[in-house]
């Protein structure tokens, strides 16, 4: 199982990642609004400012502190085959 270091010794399983999205857009906004009354929405940053929404398969969300383009770099890292020399 491959996991995506959300941030705060906070891992997500990266196979079951749909899209990491940036909050500042009111849709998304919405959504996190929507699952926190679902009770589907996992804070993970800390007391932080949630910058991330990352969407999952099975429908929940799980917010982060760290700008979504540093979770795309981690995400894509981690789908990298790993060469042993």
């Amino acid at each position: 199982m491959k996991t995506l270091h959300v941030g705060f010794k906070n891992y997500v399983n990266a196979d079951e990642v749909n899209a990491i999205i940036d909050t500042k857009s009111t849709p998304v906004t919405r959504d996190i609004q929507n699952a926190f009354d679902k009770g589907t929405a996992i804070y993970a940053t800390k007391g932080r400012k949630a910058r991330t929404a990352v969407y999952m398969k099975n429908g929940s969300i799980v917010l982060s502190a760290l700008q979504s383009g540093t979770l795309a770099e981690r995400q894509n890292e981690s789908e990298e085959p790993c060469i042993k020399k």
